[in-house]
């Protein structure tokens, strides 16, 4: 297992194909929000976002989000819209990947984690044994310890 290496990488969110998800096989969509979905000093879903994830819903697909922002951030744009969240994740400790995969009911295979950073959202989903697509940060507005790592995510992705 290459722990440091994406099942896909893109741009942004709107350029995953829900095709290539299809034929992947994935039923279950675990999203990060903080610069994955929205910019992390962000609250605001757009309607392009609505849009994004209505289609993933409408061909099939589950959508949840899986962050380590707090309950209530996560409660707030899980409500809005319309999925179920698990803020506090702790990732990238596996208990929290695994866990929605069994609420959701789910296997491994089925699912793929879409997030922007590589410690977290892709290692997590690796030692999880759950395919990954990593994007691009939206905004360079993180905390200081999220930029110290992504200093270090370099190294690996090379």
């Amino acid at each position: 297992m290459k722990l440091f290496k994406p099942e896909i990488v893109c741009k942004t969110i709107f350029d995953i194909k829900i095709e290539t998800l299809k034929e992947m096989g994935v039923k279950l969509v675990l999203l990060d929000i903080d610069n994955t979905l929205i910019a992390w000093d962000s609250d605001e879903i757009t309607e392009k976002h609505r849009r994004w994830i209505d289609l993933l819903k409408n061909s099939g697909i589950t959508v949840r989000i899986l962050s380590n922002a707090n309950e209530k951030r996560v409660r707030t744009i899980s409500n809005e819209l319309n999925v179920n969240g698990v803020g506090m994740a702790l990732k990238p400790l596996w208990i929290n990947y695994i866990k929605s995969l069994k609420e959701e009911g789910f296997a491994k295979k089925e699912t793929i984690m879409i997030g922007d950073q590589v410690f977290t959202d892709l290692l997590g989903a690796k030692i999880s044994g759950i395919k990954c697509i990593l994007v691009d940060p939206i905004s360079n507005k993180e905390l200081k310890s999220t930029k110290f790592m992504r200093k270090l995510e370099k190294f690996v992705r090379n």
